[in-house]
């Protein structure tokens, strides 16, 4: 059954800080383990957390956030986490609001996070949408187009 999706959007980590991390690990191990292989010294331990650390940039770079709306609800999937869609239903739905939050105080940074504030999908910026359930939970949906996706979910639950 085809579904017709009137949002989508695609979230990438693009925080400066994640990527200088992922490509800073590989870089300081290099010296020490070409060192290390030059004296002929036992290199594996530290081989193997180079090889880690030089696909960690490469698995951040494949990780991303979709979140779509179709008729029937909001979907989104954490590439990596979530082997199908995560669908929240219309009819569970009280309410939505576009908003601006602190990533780190209220969620304890991005990703899939439990915070004080309920549960989180983001990956990268400030804002998203708020999504009140009519059981009393919340989930919030992070967005680079949070006010759109406010709109787009309100005419929905309209409709």
């Amino acid at each position: 059954m085809n579904k017709t999706v009137y949002y989508s959007e695609r979230q990438r980590f693009n925080q400066w800080w994640v990527w200088g991390s992922a490509f800073l690990g590989p870089v300081l191990l290099f010296l020490p383990l070409l060192g290390l292989i030059l004296s002929g010294s036992s290199y594996i331990v530290l081989l193997t957390i180079f090889l880690l650390t030089f696909w960690l940039p490469i698995f951040l770079y494949c990780i991303h956030l979709d979140t779509q709306v179709n008729e029937y609800g909001i979907s989104i999937k954490f590439r990596f986490f979530h082997r199908s869609w995560v669908e929240f239903k219309f009819d569970d739905i009280e309410s939505v609001e576009a908003c601006t939050y602190k990533p780190i105080k209220h969620y304890g940074g991005w990703g899939i996070r439990y915070g004080v504030k309920g549960k989180a999908y983001n990956v990268s910026g400030n804002e998203g949408v708020l999504i009140n359930f009519k059981d009393g939970s919340n989930i919030l949906i992070g967005s680079l187009n949070h006010e759109i996706l406010q709109s787009v979910i309100e005419a929905q639950l309209k409709s």
